[in-house]
């Protein structure tokens, strides 16, 4: 069974979990444009998601692993504008 948990981030984008066989945490435009996963490693059961906007971090606790971790939007951010660039090249 997979759960899912949701989360909008300042009216611009979602972010949500996906648990099951693959876990992962992920975001979208809230257009549904796009879509990438932001954490897909050390990911058992990733929830309780929340932003930090004084930091600019995403928050999440993995109920199954233990732990509590973070990332920092400036990376993927990063890892966005370049992969709409390639797209726009490669098109």
């Amino acid at each position: 069974m997979d759960l899912k948990v949701f989360l909008v981030f300042c009216g611009r984008y979602l972010f949500w979990s996906e648990w099951g066989f693959t876990s992962s945490i992920s975001r979208t435009g809230m257009d549904g444009s796009v879509r990438m996963t932001v954490i897909s490693t050390r990911l058992a059961w990733p929830n309780a998601l929340t932003v930090d906007y004084d930091t600019n971090k995403l928050w999440w606790g993995d109920a199954h692993l233990d732990y509590i971790e973070s990332v920092t939007f400036l990376l993927f951010i990063l890892i966005l504008y370049l992969t709409v660039v390639f797209e726009a090249v490669g098109n």
